[in-house]
């Protein structure tokens, strides 16, 4: 049985992937960048 994806599913799994990666990155990033300063501020 093949099923179409309609619109609303495209752009809703368009948001969370977008949300998912992004969000992510902006928790994990910055305290990683502080951490590989060191005493280099």
């Amino acid at each position: 049985m093949k099923q179409t994806l309609k619109l609303t599913d495209i752009v809703a799994v368009g948001f969370m992937l977008f949300a998912f990666f992004l969000g992510a990155g902006n928790i994990i990033f910055p305290p990683l960048a502080g951490q590989l300063a060191g005493e280099n501020l």
